[in-house]
């Protein structure tokens, strides 16, 4: 099976578009976007950290909170309820808090006060009020903070209580904190992260999404992020939008695809032109050469316009068919011509009468034949020699 030099310079350069890639995607997945990884882990890992730190700030800040309501609640006498409510409304003041409870054991004795934070479009309903208020009664150890889904929202709640037998002097205290687009917005402007809430519904949906787990970057570039309640539901559900990554480990990219497309569209023009400049002269010059044998036409002379390296082999194979030429022509006189007479011989009277004999059939004429002899020949070359007879001749 003879392959064409275009199919062979083809196949080669195909051959080296697929290892050039080949190699590229080796190196990229084993050697580069492994380094890439490291580095991007360690920025998420930075993120989670602060986020972590940002938790603890809050849980910290919310038990501050609930153990001042607290003392000040200690150190009312009696029913001085008014002064109660001053040192509360210069506590929430100065606290990033949504609202405050504080009750008796039988919520006989209940007060809600507003915090800096209060946000009068999302006033919190009785049922609100009394399941935290159930939550904070059922807490296993004081002061205490836990996260709780209630009818106004999410909602992160820290708690303490007094042991006292008097009925009208406030045994429950909780700090309560709306989890909320304002609580959100408070959070990113303290850490510097971009967090935003998501619903719970696209959090469920967003854990079918591979890697999409808490705390690990998604194929979308966020970072889920969500805190749980003691009993390990996740209530609060955040999202952190990330930069996008500096690297792709899918098999074929756009950017990939684009490129191969790109390079095998160049390639495509560097055969075009390689067919052109050199492919086809070639296969013209070969033609040319198999017509030449063929018919035997050593006067036809090969074609090329350029004076470079092809034209050079060019030029050196139509001096080769001059000669050739030259000397297939001396061969042909010499083969027909009788050397001593100059005369046709046998073989140019074969090739003649051949002619002639065709002719007279194709025309349907006649033809003759006139044949001379020299008699006793022989006796004159026997008596002076054959250089005297050859001479007559």
């Amino acid at each position: 099976m003879q392959i064409s030099l275009a199919w062979k310079a083809t196949t080669l350069i195909l051959l080296n578009v697929v290892l050039t890639f080949s190699t590229g995607i080796l190196a990229r997945n084993f050697l580069l976007n492994p380094e890439l990884a490291k580095v991007e882990k360690i920025n998420d890992e930075k993120i989670l950290h602060q986020l972590e730190i940002l938790e603890t700030l809050i849980r910290t800040s919310m038990l501050d909170s609930v153990s001042r309501i607290k003392a000040i609640a200690a150190r009312i006498e009696d029913n001085h309820w008014d002064q109660l409510a001053t040192s509360l409304l210069e506590l929430t003041a100065t606290k990033d808090l949504s609202y405050v409870i504080i009750a008796n054991q039988a919520n006989d004795l209940l007060q809600v006060r507003p915090g800096r934070n209060f946000n009068p479009d999302n006033i919190p309903s009785p049922k609100e009020i009394n399941t935290i208020l159930a939550a904070a009664r059922n807490a296993e150890s004081l002061p205490a903070i836990n996260l709780l889904q209630t009818s106004g929202g999410a909602v992160v709640f820290a708690s303490d209580s007094i042991n006292q037998a008097h009925p009208y002097k406030p045994a429950v205290f909780v700090a309560v904190s709306r989890i909320d687009e304002q609580f959100i917005s408070q959070i990113n402007r303290f850490s510097g992260v971009e967090l935003s809430l998501i619903e719970r519904e696209e959090f469920l949906a967003l854990q079918q999404e591979p890697r999409a787990l808490s705390g690990v970057r998604a194929e979308s570039n966020r970072l889920h992020w969500s805190v749980n309640n003691r009993d390990g539901e996740a209530i609060v559900m955040t999202e952190v939008e990330l930069p996008p990554r500096s690297y792709d480990d899918r098999l074929l990219t756009p950017t990939l695809f684009i490129a191969v497309l790109f390079t095998l569209a160049l390639w495509a023009l560097t055969i075009w032109l390689l067919y052109r400049t050199t492919i086809r002269p070639m296969n013209i010059a070969s033609t040319t050469l198999r017509d030449i044998m063929q018919n035997r036409d050593y006067g036809q002379r090969l074609q090329y316009r350029h004076n470079d390296e092809f034209g050079r082999l060019i030029s050196f194979f139509n001096g080769l068919l001059g000669i050739v030429d030259h000397h297939t022509s001396e061969l042909e006189i010499l083969s027909l011509t009788d050397p001593l007479t100059g005369l046709g011989n046998r073989r140019a009277f074969d090739h003649q009468s051949e002619r002639f004999w065709a002719l007279a059939e194709r025309n349907r004429d006649r033809m003759a034949l006139i044949a001379f002899d020299i008699d006793y020949f022989k006796r004159y070359n026997d008596e002076y020699g054959h250089p005297a007879g050859d001479k007559v001749i």
